[in-house]
């Protein structure tokens, strides 16, 4: 296991709260630092450039997914959505955070999922907070439609409580 200021990352308990494939390849992509990220690519003569497209530094995993102004902003945004929400663990205040499951067995998920979004080769830019519950929404939807296929919707629900208010109203673009 990783471990990072004497917190451990729990494979096991990731695996327990992200029954969704794609989103658990991410995460063993993050814990192998298997991104490409700008500096990656350039060393495999796949870019031109070794800097970020947003802000013109030098990315590496560390930058693309905490140290660039766009990732700030978003990690910012996620936490305040847990604020609106009333959640008070779960929220990411430094980079190893990211890599962290959580006490709420879904914030595991949607942290994924964010990183998901800011590995894809068009970095995401100009993220508001309804981008980031619209994120949940969409992931919350494809879990209550899997749990009622797999008989298990009540299950799901409980664990998406904190987000069954959001409504396909906030599903705005």
């Amino acid at each position: 296991m990783i471990q990072w200021k004497k917190k451990k990352i729990n494979i096991n308990l990731f695996r327990k709260n992200c029954k969704n494939p794609k989103l658990r390849n991410i995460y063993f992509r993050l814990l192998h630092n298997d991104f490409f990220t700008h500096q990656r690519m350039y060393k495999f003569k796949m870019t031109e450039s070794s800097n970020c497209p947003r802000c013109n530094e030098v990315e590496t995993t560390k930058h693309l997914l905490w140290e660039c102004y766009e990732s700030k902003n978003i990690w910012r945004l996620y936490n305040e959505v847990l604020d609106k929400y009333n959640i008070k663990n779960g929220k990411v205040n430094v980079f190893e955070d990211i890599y962290y499951t959580d006490e709420v067995s879904i914030l595991a998920p949607i942290k994924v999922k964010i990183v998901q979004e800011l590995i894809q080769i068009e970095r995401p830019k100009g993220w508001t907070s309804a981008t980031i519950e619209r994120l949940i929404l969409n992931l919350r939807d494809k879990e209550l439609f899997n749990g009622e296929e797999k008989r298990n919707l009540k299950q799901v629900q409980n664990e998406w409580k904190y987000f069954m208010i959001l409504s396909s109203t906030t599903n705005t673009f």
